[in-house]
């Protein structure tokens, strides 16, 4: 069973009664029908640095929109979802209410400095001390726990920026208990890495700039090292690959691949948080696997290495929805006091 994540496009203001909402639904639905143990995505778009009053201000621009979002209002918004997921995991018969990590996620769109301005290292502290503030208001709401999410992809930003982001968000939150989950994809990972690929050699992204490479050192430590852990996107099996020995599973092979080059170069594989699958965004069962088919597919390529260097832990299955928020439920969820 999964979770449903979101795209967020648009802010209420202040930004309150939709996310309640959208966390009431998902608390309920996950009471009601499962899972007990889950992650929900809330994607604020792109990081961004907007500048009011003269002063520089950390943010998102959302997806689609473009709308500008400070980390204030998205602290709020993330306390508010907290709120709802709550109340309706709570709503009685329970006696084990469902839990939940609630990631506040964005991607690490900003290709250069003319397309995104903003200061990676600040951001990214900003962004760690909104987590601790968030994890601080739920406390007390003992099946919640929130960390930080970022959709990596490969062609929106260079491995050298995207890495300044983790790094300077693992300053703030390590130590604490909390985790900034990667839930892109592994672009050109396949049939990469050979056996003989060493961490710093043989990008499986290579672009004509070679500043933009990424290696798959680069890989291995955006995703897993520190407080990262990998939620990959497992969108649709090969189409039309120009690869004719490419497997039916293109993106699970390449998450396996990366794991399994990780354990014979350091001796210790990735460990997947889970899956992320985008069936609900884009609805179309010939282009995008299901959640479940995602799940199985994935489950499959770990399971295909026989040295078992892929460990099988895969606690969460999220899958991804365009639809922004859910419609108020009859009866409306009742509101914290």
């Amino acid at each position: 069973m999964s979770t449903t994540s979101y795209y967020v496009f648009a802010m209420d203001n202040p930004p309150s009664d939709l996310f309640y909402n959208d966390g009431w639904v998902a608390g309920r639905k996950a009471r009601d029908i499962g899972p007990m143990n889950g992650v929900i995505i809330l994607d604020f778009g792109q990081p961004w640095q907007d500048m009011q009053e003269g002063q520089p201000v950390s943010g998102t621009l959302l997806i689609d929109t473009l709308e500008f979002a400070s980390i204030s209002s998205i602290e709020t918004a993330a306390k508010r979802f907290a709120d709802g997921y709550y109340v309706g995991s709570h709503t009685p018969p329970t006696n084990y209410p469902p839990k939940v990590t609630l990631a506040i996620g964005l991607s690490n769109y900003g290709p250069n400095a003319d397309t995104n301005p903003t200061n990676f290292a600040t951001h990214a502290q900003r962004w760690g001390e909104m987590v601790l503030r968030v994890a601080t208001y739920i406390q007390y709401y003992e099946n919640i726990t929130v960390d930080a999410a970022v959709d990596i992809e490969f062609p929106w930003n260079t491995a050298v920026r995207t890495r300044t982001w983790f790094n300077n968000y693992a300053t703030v939150v390590e130590g604490a208990g909390h985790y900034r989950y990667n839930f892109g994809d592994c672009n050109d990972c396949y049939p990469r890495p050979r056996a003989d690929s060493q961490p710093n050699t043989d990008p499986p992204y290579n672009p004509v700039e070679p500043e933009r490479a990424w290696y798959l050192e680069d890989i291995r430590y955006t995703s897993s090292a520190v407080v990262g852990r990998p939620l990959p996107q497992i969108y649709y099996p090969v189409r039309n690959s120009p690869n004719p020995h490419a497997p039916v599973l293109e993106q699970s092979c390449q998450w396996e691949n990366i794991s399994r080059w990780s354990y014979d170069v350091y001796g210790r594989p990735i460990t997947f948080a889970g899956i992320f699958s985008g069936w609900q965004a884009s609805g179309i069962p010939s282009y995008t696997l299901s959640s479940e088919a995602a799940w199985k597919e994935f489950m499959e390529a770990l399971n295909s290495d026989p040295l078992r260097r892929t460990p099988v832990q895969l606690p969460w299955l999220t899958d991804l929805a365009r639809a922004g928020h859910e419609p108020t439920p009859t009866p409306s969820p009742t509101p914290i006091p």
